[in-house]
């Protein structure tokens, strides 16, 4: 995946909120890059981390039952 710097980032995320009308909580923050690159981490609000932990924990022994096979009414033949 490529790298881009803080700001082009930041940028890309002003548009992304202006576009959609929403993100306003999304960072970017600062990364120590590959050989002291300028680079930045896109940061999303603790709550996607929060419901992936959730959904993580409800997963967990969860096994969806077996869909009963539907059987297709067997045709009639007048005689």
């Amino acid at each position: 995946m490529p790298f881009h710097s803080k700001q082009t980032l930041e940028h890309w995320v002003a548009e992304f909120v202006d576009a959609r009308g929403a993100g306003e909580e999304v960072r970017v923050a600062v990364q120590d890059g590959h050989n002291g690159q300028d680079t930045g981490l896109v940061v999303m609000p603790q709550v996607a981390a929060e419901l992936c932990a959730f959904l993580q924990e409800r997963s967990l022994g969860h096994y969806e039952p077996e869909a009963e096979p539907r059987t297709k009414p067997e045709a009639t033949t007048a005689e």
